[in-house]
């Protein structure tokens, strides 16, 4: 297995070769390094969005290809809005399959996104934003199993309030609850 890595400040992204124990030289990013931007891994790829330009959120997109090593900067139908500090996830099977889930972060302008986008990898678009449920956060985490839940914990509500509580979401209803 290969494990990816972007430098939050903006160093690069980076693979590890975990069967070989080496670092493998990735080809440059189709765009400037970002800080605090979404990682996520789906079929091969890992989708690249969002993060800190230089003092505010961008709506900008890459895509890494682990097979051919290889960056793919394409633009996305309905893009939604800039963006940093925020968390995304995408089941690998199962309820929610071939999506990927961005929830909350910050704006440029410094207000907490208080919301779920939901990109659909094959048509290339993103659907209605998905919103309620749960306070605006950013700095959090996001994680897709494969039984038809997302789960969600950490993060600041507003700029200094840490929640310590477990959020689950579940895709099919797209409602939210409390796990502790």
């Amino acid at each position: 297995g290969k494990f990816m890595t972007i430098d939050s400040y903006g160093g690069g992204f980076q693979v590890y070769n975990v069967a070989t124990d080496a670092w493998l030289a990735s080809p440059a990013q189709p765009t400037t390094a970002r800080k605090e931007a979404a990682l996520v891994y789906y079929d091969g790829k890992v989708y690249y969005y969002g993060g800190d330009n230089g003092g505010s959120g961008t709506n900008t997109w890459g895509i890494y290809d682990v097979g051919t090593n290889s960056w793919d900067e394409t633009a996305y139908n309905g893009s939604p809005q800039a963006r940093k500090l925020h968390c995304g996830a995408a089941p690998q099977s199962g309820g929610g399959a071939g999506k990927i889930y961005f929830y909350g972060g910050y704006r440029a302008d410094t207000s907490n996104v208080g919301h779920m986008d939901v990109y659909d990898i094959s048509s290339n678009t993103f659907g209605t934003a998905i919103t309620g449920g749960i306070s605006a956060k950013w700095h959090g985490k996001l994680e897709a199993t494969n039984d038809g839940y997302l789960y969600q914990w950490g993060g600041l509500i507003g700029n200094v309030t840490d929640d310590p509580k477990v959020w689950k979401f579940n895709i099919a209803t797209s409602t939210w609850s409390i796990v502790n």
